[in-house]
């Protein structure tokens, strides 16, 4: 017999099924579809671009179990959505980046971590915008788990000039602060004075002509 949502638990707590049960079957069954062997997806050989190519298939595929599984037991991720059951009943709000919509852009590296910036573009009042994040990994036994995710806004040093990398409006904003300006605003000052110059001129011609002009009337 198929137990329905206004049944009573099984489990005899005297609640309808719906309102204390149901809920973590409904995780355990999606957990028992989701899993993949995490041994047999990363390994302690796997490198960080490899786990992020891993772990944004998981994504797309929903083997939410997988990615439950490659969050590192102690890390601020998994701390953070708590048991299975939680995270599954939180997905909708949990942040997972993942490829295509999320791109990785640089890996930094030491003996025990990796970190991985992801960069996503997107359109914001018909301006582009780049968001970007962190995928923090901490290298175990078994190979690199998450340690934590990190968006933008959650980490004001989050930038690329915090992975090395200079971005092109970096390097004019360097300049300008320099003394450097822009070439067509350069141009631009330069054409302004060039034409102040002729019309400093042409006044000064016209005044000389106008006192010949009186001394010969005055002859």
């Amino acid at each position: 017999m198929t137990l329905q949502r206004n049944d009573p638990c099984p489990c005899g707590s005297g609640a309808k099924y719906k309102a204390c049960c149901l809920k973590m079957d409904k995780a355990r069954a999606h957990l028992a579809r989701s899993s993949v062997d995490v041994g047999s997806a990363v390994s302690a050989d796997t490198l960080p671009y490899a786990f992020w190519k891993r772990w944004s298939s998981a994504c797309v595929r929903s083997e939410h179990g997988l990615l439950y599984e490659l969050m590192w037991p102690e890390g601020e991720m998994r701390q953070r959505v708590g048991s299975w059951e939680s995270f599954f009943d939180a997905l909708s709000g949990t942040f997972l980046p993942a490829e295509p919509s999320w791109r990785l852009v640089k890996i930094k590296l030491d003996e025990m971590n990796a970190w991985l910036l992801l960069e996503q573009e997107v359109e914001k009042s018909r301006q582009h915008h780049c968001d970007l994040a962190l995928l923090h990994l901490y290298r175990t036994v078994d190979g690199y788990r998450v340690r934590n995710i990190l968006r933008q806004e959650q980490c004001e040093r989050l930038s690329f000039a915090a992975f090395g990398m200079d971005t092109v409006e970096d390097a004019v904003n360097a300049r300008i602060a320099s003394g450097w300006q822009r070439p067509d605003l350069a141009d631009r000052q330069e054409e302004e004075e060039a034409a102040g110059e002729d019309e400093k001129l042409d006044s000064e011609d016209r005044a000389n002509e106008a006192t010949l002009v009186s001394e010969t009337e005055a002859l």
